[in-house]
């Protein structure tokens, strides 16, 4: 059984992440320029605070990173649909094109490389890409791995706070909304004739002496 040496697993993946990033010609910017641009890219608009967060730098730092992509028309700014007193930062197609033209060239020199390897050496990559992967996801903050797995939940219908205490209410059948209400009847009535129940007590009259 191989035993997983940390410390030889660091330093392969800081040369091969030095390597990844030099491999492009074109576009070269910033390490933290370019990681906010893949952000924004591949996980779709964040508020300044969220890439504060991601990228681990300050918030001044965030906000002169964005101004500068903003003004090379590589971002944008909208408003938070959800909180009017936000920004939302997006991606431009531009600035996709950006990460999209970096990926493809990394692509192709990556395979050039990758032809060097004998078959076994090839196959131990293919191998490790899974484990490579689950390794990226454990070390993402712990609210972007919640926003992920609230994202893909099903939206729940709000319910207005002012009927929280309320019980629902019955609808009514549209055909009888023309129908005159029945009155409710008396129980004690339940069991006398109809006739008995029509006819009035008339008050008794004084009897007048014929004198």
């Amino acid at each position: 059984m191989t035993v997983l040496r940390i410390a030889e697993l660091t330093r392969v993946l800081e040369a091969f992440t030095r390597m990844s990033i030099r491999l492009p010609a074109a576009q070269r910017l910033s390490f933290t320029t370019l990681s906010v641009l893949h952000t924004l890219s591949t996980r779709g608009p964040k508020r300044l605070t969220e890439l504060t967060a991601t990228e681990q730098v300050t918030q001044s730092a965030i906000t002169q990173i964005v101004t500068k992509l903003e003004r090379e028309g590589l971002v944008r700014r909208e408003p938070d649909p959800t909180d009017g007193r936000a920004v939302l930062v997006h991606a431009t197609p531009a600035g996709t094109a950006v990460i999209d033209g970096r990926r493809d060239e990394r692509i192709h020199r990556l395979t050039e490389l990758a032809g060097q390897l004998d078959p076994d050496e090839q196959a131990a990559i293919a191998a490790a890409l899974p484990a490579l992967a689950h390794l990226v996801e454990l070390s993402e903050p712990a609210t972007l791995r919640r926003d992920h797995a609230e994202a893909s939940r099903p939206a729940t219908p709000r319910r207005d706070p002012a009927e929280a205490g309320q019980p629902a209410t019955p609808r009514r059948d549209p055909a009888e909304a023309s129908e005159p209400a029945t009155p409710r009847r008396n129980p004690a009535e339940a069991g006398r004739p109809a006739a008995a129940r029509r006819r009035r007590v008339e008050p008794s009259q004084p009897t007048t002496d014929a004198t």
